[in-house]
């Protein structure tokens, strides 16, 4: 159907044009039910869409902006929410929130089935230090574990403004501790060049 512009604005003395649009659209087809979908907000300091994984586009409510850098590597972001508490965003994508980190490492780490007790484990990215602080926090934690990750950026960022998800162990001065080592660097290179002891899990 078309909607000439004319034809639409004629019939809207004291409506606003959202609600004369949907009730248009509503005569127009069958079933008589229309949606409305916002318009994208452009020019804004920070942008509020999200990439999914499978890239959909998500709007996310934005309290405020606390962390905001374009690394060598990737865009960081880590904003306040009202419904996830501070997220994790890389490059625009939702990476991690205060409200689901122990649900995602505990479903990566396949807790409750998986031991872990004197174990060495290895971590090839976890930036954001929250697999880390949960491996270290269990009753029978691994006996060592080896975090490599290539963004100092998000190490230092979630270490600064997400530490109920990173802790403190990705502080710099603190990543060399008596059960575990956090490298900043490339994991693949990491692989290459170190010398990693016996590793029961990666």
């Amino acid at each position: 159907m078309y909607i000439d512009d004319d034809d639409a604005l004629s019939f809207l003395p004291n409506i606003e044009l959202e609600d004369s649009l949907k009730t248009k659209l509503a005569k127009a087809f069958d079933d008589g039910q229309a949606n409305f979908f916002p318009t994208l907000k452009r020019c804004l300091l920070v942008n509020p869409y999200l990439r999914s994984s499978d890239d959909r586009i998500l709007e996310y409510n934005y309290q405020d902006v606390v962390f905001c850098k374009q690394s060598d590597f990737q865009h960081v972001l880590i904003v306040e929410t009202p419904d996830f508490g501070r997220l994790l965003c890389l490059d625009y994508m939702a990476n991690l929130a205060e409200s689901d980190t122990a649900a995602y490492t505990h479903s990566v780490m396949n807790l409750p089935n998986e031991n872990y007790d004197g174990k060495e484990v290895l971590i090839l990215g976890g930036g954001d230090g929250a697999l880390l602080k949960e491996l270290l926090a269990l009753p029978n934690p691994p006996s060592f574990v080896t975090m490599v990750d290539i963004d100092d950026v998000v190490m230092d960022a979630c270490t600064e403004f997400m530490p109920s998800v990173a802790g403190n162990y990705m502080a710099r001065g603190n990543r060399d501790g008596p059960n575990y080592k956090v490298f900043a660097g490339c994991a693949i290179q990491f692989l290459r060049n170190a010398l990693v002891r016996s590793i029961n899990h990666v």
